[in-house]
């Protein structure tokens, strides 16, 4: 349906974000929903899951986004999310090493950034890394701490030696 026939029944802004306009169409142009600018489809990185196959921001606008989270908690919002993906999403990597061992991150913490934040904020430091203390444990506070990479990897289990 053409997008100026929802004009009279609602904003037209949201409408032309849903369906585009015989403009857009024509110059194989997208508008950006957080920028509102009109660029070409080589801004916009591809998603299969919507209607034209690709995101509905423009690439300038997520990398503004992911860099604003990544400053505003100093790389602790990743980690979170990282755990929590680690843990509950078997299409992860290291899902089989995690969430397929029964490892599971703490009530308090899954349902909240905020807390996870108040308990990280003070002990993380710029390259360290989560680390279980036990690690056959869940992520809970009592259980986690702060580690470097090399400190993380000797309490892995999957630690193996190579032989010569």
């Amino acid at each position: 349906m053409h997008w100026l026939r929802w004009r009279k029944w609602g904003d037209a802004s949201i409408v032309k974000h849903h369906f585009k306009t015989p403009e857009l169409i024509k110059a194989k142009l997208k508008r950006c929903s957080v920028c509102r600018k009109t660029k070409p489809y080589a801004e916009f990185n591809k998603n299969k899951s919507t209607i034209d196959n690709y995101q509905d921001n423009c690439r300038e606008c997520i990398r503004k986004n992911n860099l604003r989270i990544k400053n505003k908690f100093n790389g602790l919002y990743a980690t979170w999310q990282s755990m929590k993906k680690r843990c509950y999403s078997p299409k992860c990597k290291a899902y089989k090493y995690y969430g397929g061992r029964g490892i599971e991150v703490c009530k308090e913490w899954q349902d909240s950034f905020q807390v996870f934040y108040d308990w990280a904020k003070n002990k993380h430091r710029k390259g360290l890394e989560i680390d279980r203390k036990n690690n056959d444990g869940n992520y809970t506070p009592e259980n986690c701490r702060f580690v470097t990479r090399i400190e993380n990897m000797k309490n892995s289990s999957l630690r193996g030696f190579a032989k010569y």
